[in-house]
């Protein structure tokens, strides 16, 4: 992403020779860098393109086969609504939708092209953190443990419960960025032959994926935008999305 650097310190080889934002009049860029829009995708929905890459890229990181029950984690934000429009592509056939509240899970349904059950985190104990609640829950909802889960949680104990609640061989693929400790022993992941991936971003083999699957029309994403910004009102959206006191999907700035 020109003009975007993360997850280094100091400026990262292309930053520091294409640092302008895509919000200036003109940017150079190489010619390796721009995605071709097929006529029928807006520019509202092309500039998410890398966020349904990045769900394209943990979907295959999870290799599910066919008819596979998925969990997804934080999946009221941009990445889980993301995931939970594009999974039944990659096999997904049933989906535990992971959140914190009963009636931002509800939002999201329509989304789903697959069975779907929720879990929300404020009707667990308040202790579900420290006692196992979460992975409890998941296997009260499929008593031999889900196959992947595709986990977006940035901290706490959701991530190492989702994986716990994962059947024999199951698959957990991180990309929240999460700090949190894993409080199993390696003995466990053994037993259970759990595997663990993290994967930060998409490929341009991804990116193609989504534009290709816009252009024929079997994905309509311009529903996953609920929040458009002026530039002027940038700050405000910047505060929202970190807040996330609304039902914020994915968010646009239009200049």
């Amino acid at each position: 992403m020109l003009g975007h650097a993360a997850f280094g310190s100091g400026q990262l080889q292309l930053y520091a020779r294409y640092h302008d934002g895509g919000l200036a009049e003109y940017v150079r860029v190489p010619h390796w860098l721009v995605d071709v829009l097929p006529d029928n995708v807006s520019f509202d929905v092309a500039a998410k393109v890398w966020d349904l890459g990045n769900a394209v890229r943990a979907l295959k990181q999870a290799e599910l086969s066919v008819g596979d029950t998925l969990v997804i984690t934080a999946a009221t934000g941009t990445m889980g609504t993301a995931t939970i429009k594009l999974a039944h592509f990659f096999g997904a056939g049933r989906l535990i939708l992971v959140g914190r509240s009963e009636e931002r899970l509800a939002a999201v349904l329509p989304l789903a092209a697959v069975p779907v059950e929720t879990i929300a985190l404020e009707s667990l104990d308040e202790d579900w953190s420290t006692t196992q609640g979460l992975s409890t829950r998941i296997r009260e909802v499929i008593p031999g443990g889900a196959d992947a889960a595709i986990d977006y949680i940035k901290d706490g104990a959701a991530t190492s419960q989702a994986l716990a609640g994962l059947a024999t061989g199951g698959t957990l693929v991180h990309m929240g960025g999460n700090l949190a400790a894993i409080p199993f022993p390696p003995a466990m992941m053994m037993l259970n032959m759990w595997r663990i991936i993290g994967t930060r971003a998409c490929t341009r083999t991804d990116t193609d994926e989504v534009l290709r699957l816009l252009a024929q029309g079997a994905v309509q994403a311009d529903d996953l935008i609920t929040h458009r910004f002026a530039l002027g009102d940038v700050q405000n959206g910047i505060a929202q999305m970190q807040e996330r006191s609304e039902h914020l999907w994915m968010a646009i700035v239009n200049p």
